[in-house]
């Protein structure tokens, strides 16, 4: 997205968790242990560390009680 953007195009990325596929209904849920943010906080984090270092205005959010993320930059002019 990065390479064919125009200088100063604002480019935005949004993704399920992992944390959506282990909330989904099941009758195996009973047999898994339901995932908790403070003993695995990656399922709860946004990629923001593989957007370029050079993107200006990064921002990250979380919606859905952390079942989506939203990452928000802005390519340099």
């Amino acid at each position: 997205m990065i390479r064919v953007a125009k200088p100063g195009a604002k480019l935005y990325i949004g993704d399920e968790t992992e944390d959506v596929v282990k909330k989904q209904p099941s009758f195996l849920d009973r047999l898994f242990e339901v995932p908790d943010p403070d003993k695995n906080p990656d399922i709860y984090t946004a990629p923001v560390d593989m957007i370029p270092d050079h993107m200006e205005n990064v921002t990250e959010r979380k919606l859905w009680n952390n079942r989506i993320y939203f990452i928000s930059f802005q390519k340099p002019d």
